[in-house]
């Protein structure tokens, strides 16, 4: 992470992460994330080359976006804790979440580091679907502060919430403790 500071007059030397489960389809939150990009560069004047991407899949792959599968809202993991929802994971299904869940925690410590990220915009990480993801991005922050290292500003974009949905609305114990933990 980069020491510069976020201010009105550095914000176009900044670099950008934007993180979601998918980009480039025809999807509404891609097409928001492209809205936001064309705001960014066009209107805000920031180039082009300071914003990044990190995602579970792209449909067009370029130097400028990073992909892995774990925080794919249609990887098998994700998919598992949204089957579950209802019924709990236990044992061997958790194991599966809690490794997916490092994984993706990792890839965005690299892509932080890498990228020299000094502002994170998160796509519906508040959503069970991007369960993974959004677990992942809430262990990043809170080890890395544990650890006293600088984070990057996160400006979470709230296009959609499990708690819209009602059969997202009764969590067994176990699930209500990883929605507190780290899906908002």
């Amino acid at each position: 992470m980069s020491e510069k500071k976020l201010t009105r007059k550095n914000i176009t030397k900044l670099n950008y992460g934007i993180i979601h489960s998918q980009v480039g389809f025809a999807d509404g939150v891609s097409i928001v994330m492209k809205q936001i990009e064309e705001v960014m560069v066009q209107k805000i004047k920031i180039p082009k080359s300071n914003i990044f991407y990190l995602v579970g899949k792209t449909k067009t792959p370029n130097s400028h976006t990073r992909q892995h599968k774990v925080i794919w809202h249609k990887y098998k993991d994700n998919k598992l804790f949204d089957k579950n929802f209802n019924e709990g994971l236990g044992g061997e299904l958790s194991e599966k979440i809690e490794n997916a869940i490092s994984i993706a925690k990792e890839k965005i410590k690299e892509f932080v580091n890498d990228k020299k990220i000094d502002v994170i915009i998160a796509h519906n990480t508040s959503h069970p679907v991007n369960f993974v993801l959004a677990l992942a991005l809430s262990r990043y922050y809170r080890d890395e502060k544990a650890n006293n290292k600088k984070t990057p500003k996160y400006i979470l974009w709230w296009h959609d919430s499990h708690l819209e949905r009602e059969r997202y609305l009764k969590p067994t114990k176990d699930i209500w403790r990883y929605l507190l933990q780290g899906v908002p």
